[in-house]
């Protein structure tokens, strides 16, 4: 009598797999996906929004607000994609507070203690130094110094590998500040004589700085989130925890 048929062992069809994704998909948190699943248009809109707003002296989200409470689409439209970009930032730095209240010690939760008053992480003006890093724990290593704002602080080495991730968690953090100083350079660029706001919207719109911040930005949302929703899987050649390297980081 011929026995029971085998079972193939650890063999997914592609049917399986289809619907392994699928149960994946659906266990990620409503924010993860929104990261994921972010377009280009939404993080645009938001930095159109903002970038203006400064451009303008603060008109823009005036102006905005009113046409969307004339109901005009666009207006409804930008506002509801600035909410949201908004909510993946918020979710970034409320994981990033808990982090830095925690218990823990080393890790992501150390940089996180600092991240809040760090000044900016230029290549530029880093201080470098053999140190012992403060995140991996790894010791007589290359590391740069996370400069404070305040004086009075424990000084944060992070190993120079880390360097890209943490210039995301510091954009992530403070793109007001990021925005401010790009559009400062941007106002060099412009006729001093442009008065309305008409001028300042198209003039941004069609800048290359405005692509600029866009790639980036939506670059480092993608990378801080995932760093921060992976395995704490702690590897030193591929970044924080677990996350590939930056072999494609936007220059």
């Amino acid at each position: 009598m011929a026995g029971p048929p085998s079972c193939p062992q650890n063999k997914q069809t592609p049917h399986t797999r289809d619907a392994a994704r699928q149960k994946d998909q659906k266990s990620l948190d409503s924010t993860t996906r929104m990261v994921l699943s972010l377009p280009d248009g939404k993080v645009r809109d938001y930095v159109l929004f903002h970038g203006i707003n400064q451009l303008s002296r603060r008109e823009y989200h005036k102006w905005v607000r009113a046409r969307a409470l004339e109901g005009e689409a666009w207006a409804t439209e930008l506002r509801g994609n600035v909410t949201d970009v908004q909510a993946i930032i918020d979710d970034c730095i409320v994981r990033l507070e808990a982090m830095a209240k925690s218990d823990i010690m080393g890790g992501v939760a150390s940089f996180a203690q600092a991240l809040p008053t760090a000044l900016p992480l230029s290549r530029r003006h880093l201080h470098t130094a053999v140190e012992t890093c403060t995140v991996t724990g790894l010791h007589a290593r290359p590391c740069f110094l996370l400069r404070n704002a305040k004086s009075n602080t424990t000084p944060v080495y992070v190993h120079m590998n880390l360097l890209e991730r943490a210039q995301s968690f510091w954009t992530v953090c403070h793109f007001s500040t990021l925005l401010q100083e790009c559009l400062a350079c941007y106002r060099d660029t412009q006729d001093s004589t442009e008065t309305s706001l008409a001028q300042t919207c198209e003039r941004f719109e069609k800048s290359p700085e405005l692509v600029r911040l866009v790639s980036y930005l939506q670059f480092c949302l993608l990378d801080v989130h995932t760093t921060l929703t992976v395995d704490n899987r702690l590897d030193i050649a591929s970044g924080f925890y677990g996350v590939q390297p930056f072999a494609a980081h936007p220059q």
